[in-house]
């Protein structure tokens, strides 16, 4: 089993079209690169990929399988260069912190690992990054993710995903 912990996914390193998001089946080939748009520069371009991440890993609060793999690069992304955080990645990381599921993992290094703790471990990674963010005052949504891994830092079974 691979560690969640500082682990870059690089595309080639997950099998994405057999990763399920919203839609089982449906795989997640094109998620790494809509994750790179994710950090534009221009705003269109972030909108248009949070919505296409948004309906492939976490709907109405419901995380499917890509949603750990999705985390792990958006947390990459920040924890590379915490100045290209903004409002559409924020709130990624705050729906992903915040959503729920059942399930457990079912492909991928992954596999077998519940979907809502690995999910929010990787989230909770992003934390002192974004202390600093704050403490800049640069992003109105900043708070709202630091205070959702607070409320949700008890999130079942999350410790162990990291030993």
């Amino acid at each position: 089993m691979r560690d969640h912990k500082g682990a870059s996914f690089e595309p080639f390193e997950v099998d994405w079209k057999s990763i399920d998001g919203a839609e089982s089946g449906s795989g997640s080939a094109e998620l790494p690169q809509v994750i790179k748009q994710l950090f534009s520069d221009c705003e269109e371009e972030r909108e248009t990929a949070y919505w296409q991440i948004d309906n492939k890993v976490v709907v109405q609060g419901t995380l499917y399988e890509a949603a750990p793999y999705a985390a792990r690069l958006i947390v990459d992304g920040v924890l590379s260069d915490p100045k290209r955080v903004n409002e559409e990645v924020l709130n990624l990381l705050f729906e992903l912190a915040n959503g729920a599921s059942k399930s457990k993992v079912e492909h991928g290094p992954w596999a077998g690992q519940d979907i809502e703790s690995l999910t929010y471990a990787i989230v909770q990674e992003t934390e002192s990054v974004l202390r600093e963010v704050d403490q800049v005052g640069l992003l109105q949504n900043t708070q709202d993710v630091l205070d959702c891994l607070e409320d949700n830092r008890g999130k079942t079974g999350w410790e162990q995903i990291s030993s």
